[in-house]
């Protein structure tokens, strides 16, 4: 499988992901530039970060990229930046993985979404979590936003820094998160105030649902903790990527 990813930033994270492997980077003379001038990346180090460059003329670049999405079956938009990097997709896990991998950390941090199919806020909310250094972000197999390049771009290269766990069975794994001692914890505008003062020792999931419909029923029977976010004017609700900004800085910082 390949991952087809757009953006200055997203493009420049990827490149350095060693566990990405079979790296092609579509690119103008002009914007390979532009990514030396920002990150000091240029046709020597991308040799070195084993990534195959393409150079193409300025009009050449939309025809050539939208071939390379065609040939993966893709959708095209004509891309905002002339940067394309063909990659390996991005390793996502199952829950046997999950709960290996938590099992010596007792301060294992984990973003979990439930129902949230908008790529904006998903991306949002994973460029945040890499900013808080969460260290996975579990999203269910259904009813969940898709993982293509758009998402990419906005996430601005923080995916790159977090192990992706995918479940069948979201309720399911929260549950057995919550028997290994994790507080697993959802918001909601009927639930208590959090507190600053709230400290937990163990590990921490800390699920967010779609932004209309919430968390669904099934997930908010698991949870072990229910907070709510204070609000201080006539605005009583956020939008769920500014909620999630909020939490993190709570439970994560």
């Amino acid at each position: 499988m390949i991952d087809l990813i757009i953006g200055l930033h997203s493009v420049y994270h990827a490149c350095l992901n060693a566990e990405r492997s079979e790296k092609m980077l579509l690119a103008t003379a002009q914007s390979l530039s532009e990514l030396e001038s920002r990150y000091q990346i240029n046709a020597k180090k991308l040799k070195q970060l084993q990534v195959q460059l393409k150079l193409v003329k300025n009009n050449d670049f939309q025809s050539s990229a939208q071939k390379i999405f065609q040939d993966h079956g893709q959708h095209y938009r004509r891309l905002p930046t002339q940067l394309l990097l063909q990659a390996s997709a991005k390793s996502i896990q199952g829950p046997d993985e999950l709960f290996h991998h938590c099992q010596d950390q007792t301060q294992f941090r984990l973003l979990a979404l439930d129902r949230l199919t908008d790529i904006q806020n998903a991306a949002s909310l994973a460029r945040t979590a890499a900013f808080f250094k969460v260290d996975g972000l579990l999203i269910p197999s259904k009813n969940s936003f898709q993982l293509n390049s758009g998402f990419y771009r906005i996430a601005s290269g923080g995916v790159e820094y977090l192990q992706l766990y995918q479940t069948p069975h979201l309720s399911r794994t929260l549950s057995q998160l919550a028997k290994r001692d994790f507080a697993v914890i959802g918001l909601s505008e009927e639930a208590q105030e959090i507190s600053d003062q709230q400290k937990f020792n163990n590990g921490i999931c800390l699920v967010l649902g779609a932004e209309d419909t919430g968390l669904s029923h099934s997930v908010e029977r698991v949870l072990t903790h229910h907070f709510r976010l204070q609000s201080q004017g006539p605005i009583q609700s956020l939008n769920v990527s500014a909620a999630g900004v909020l939490a993190m800085q709570l439970f994560f910082a």
